[in-house]
């Protein structure tokens, strides 16, 4: 053990500060390689508390810890689960899984640390940064161990490893960049929020295995909680991200074409629901007079503040209570209609402003979750504003039902029409 250095030597502490994932055989290692087996066949294995406490003091500091087992055992999950923390077992190639994991983590080789105890542990130590034996690995193991524990498995080990690691956090936290934040902080958390998480959902697949459909319904309308909270936080963040200009009105050009292909220079334009679309820039760039209205103060200053044109003016107005006087060529629906409580007697109030009409609203039917979630009685629309979501019929009928004549309509991301007013060539 001539180039092995014990994890307890103040000499070792430097080599800890680059790690960013702690990688960990079960057997030998949070075990003490035991196994008692009872008369009925039942396996029971001896773990060390200090161990969980280890690994929970650095979870609650977002530290990203997965255990990676040969076996395929029961008791590997209930011990992983207690400690809420990643694992994966029934590995015949440890080193292809372990190899996944960092790059899912966004992790290097060489801020791994991997602790193992016997001869099918040595290639995952070989590939990580820092490779750790616990004090009764086997020779070869050892051998191939740039750090020993003072403890042996299931014993202290661990514990010994966390408290290296706590360590190396402790000093980091210490040096704050001009932000005030810990340097790599943010990293090393969002790579444990994603492995805890990650582990969440596996805990929950395995106690589903063989759960009544109730439960599982019950499961489905978990999930779709998560969704939503997890899409209202991305739209949040990917406005932030562009400065005001959420990408779906400034980079998802495509379903915005149509509308483009179909005005003309010199028309005089009302766009209803305005929001911040790229699109009404585009029209008073192409010429068109473009006047753009939303009942929300907030869309119309952050509108003016990333668009302005002379053929284009804002408004802050309600078409639901305050209804166009004055004459347009068209007026633009673009998913507008779905969020009013009586979207025909609004169609009608436009048809007495305008010859035209473009309107775009979501399908009911565009993703089979929202299909299912459907069928399940579960919140299933793109939007919970959503009023409604249309099918080509149905948009249809609103459409005529308030006075236009639909000359054009295409289904697709979204249904599109256009519309005369009925009446007129």
């Amino acid at each position: 053990m001539t180039s092995q250095m014990l994890i307890s030597d103040p000499a070792s502490a430097p080599l800890w500060d680059s790690i960013r994932l702690l990688v960990l055989d079960f057997d030998g290692v949070m075990t003490d390689n035991r196994v008692h087996v009872a008369e009925d066949g039942h396996e029971s294995v001896s773990c060390s508390r200090g161990d969980g406490m280890g690994l929970e003091l650095l979870r609650k500091r977002g530290f990203p810890v997965i255990v990676l087992s040969k076996e395929q055992n029961p008791v590997v999950a209930a011990r992983c689960r207690k400690l809420r923390i990643e694992c994966v077992q029934g590995l015949e190639d440890k080193l292809t899984e372990l190899r996944a994991v960092a790059k899912r983590l966004g992790v290097e080789a060489s801020q791994v640390a991997y602790v193992g105890n016997d001869v099918n542990d040595i290639e995952c130590m070989r590939f990580a940064g820092l490779p750790v034996a616990v004090a009764d690995a086997e020779p070869a193991c050892l051998a191939a161990a740039r750090l020993v524990t003072a403890r042996p498995g299931g014993r202290g080990a661990v514990r010994d490893v966390c408290d290296a690691l706590l360590g190396a956090l402790d000093r980091a936290s210490t040096k704050k960049d001009r932000s005030g934040k810990e340097q790599g902080g943010e990293a090393e958390s969002d790579a444990a929020l994603v492995s805890e998480f990650r582990a969440m959902l596996e805990s929950r697949r395995a106690r589903l295995r063989s759960a009544p459909r109730r439960q599982l319904i019950d499961e489905l309308a978990w999930y779709r909680q998560m969704e939503q909270l997890l899409d209202r936080h991305m739209n949040v963040i990917a406005a932030q991200a562009y400065g005001g200009r959420h990408p779906k009105h400034w980079l998802w050009v495509s379903h915005k074409q149509f509308i483009l292909d179909r005005v003309r220079a010199g028309e005089r334009i009302l766009d209803v629901g305005c929001g911040g679309s790229a699109y009404l820039l585009w029209m008073a760039q192409k010429g068109c007079r473009v006047t753009a209205w939303d009942r929300n103060p907030a869309a119309i200053e952050l509108a003016r503040s990333i668009m302005q044109h002379e053929n284009l003016s804002f408004e802050v107005r309600d078409v639901t209570t305050h209804p166009p006087r004055e004459p347009f060529d068209t007026v633009i629906c673009s998913h507008v209609i779905e969020h009013l409580d009586d979207p025909v007697a609004v169609l009608a109030a436009l048809r007495r402003c305008a010859g035209r009409l473009i309107v775009a609203v979501p399908p009911d039917d565009n993703r089979w979750q929202k299909v299912m979630f459907r069928d399940l009685g579960l919140p299933w629309k793109d939007d919970e504003d959503h009023r409604r979501e249309y099918t080509p019929a149905l948009l249809r009928s609103h459409v005529e039902s308030a006075g236009w004549r639909i000359t054009e309509m295409h289904a697709g991301i979204d249904i599109k029409a256009v519309a005369e007013a009925a009446g007129s060539a």
